[in-house]
């Protein structure tokens, strides 16, 4: 789902049977939505789930640092947008 900041709208993107999907999986379905917002001229400023553990493997195979304490970067770059550097932030909530 795709939610504005700077508006008051919400947008279900797409909608996947994901309860056995690995982390890979996940991450590619995620980065082809990236793409696919990126070309229609969305920006994408962050992403949020909550905090089960193949979402840390998900965030890790997106380019987030979130299994070393001491260095965690709850960030990663969008590849499609290199220049000026894209980053995306990572949130967590509860459910």
């Amino acid at each position: 789902m795709v939610v504005a900041v700077n508006g008051s709208w919400k947008l279900p993107i797409a909608y996947f049977l994901i309860h056995s999907l690995t982390a890979v999986d996940k991450a590619n379905i995620i980065k082809e939505a990236l793409i696919k917002l990126h070309e229609c001229g969305v920006t994408i400023i962050s992403l949020t789930c909550d905090g089960s553990s193949v979402n840390f493997s998900v965030m890790q195979e997106l380019g987030a640092i979130v299994n070393d304490i001491n260095n965690i970067e709850s960030f990663f770059t969008h590849h499609q947008r290199m220049t000026p550097k894209y980053l995306l932030y990572l949130m967590l909530v509860t459910c």
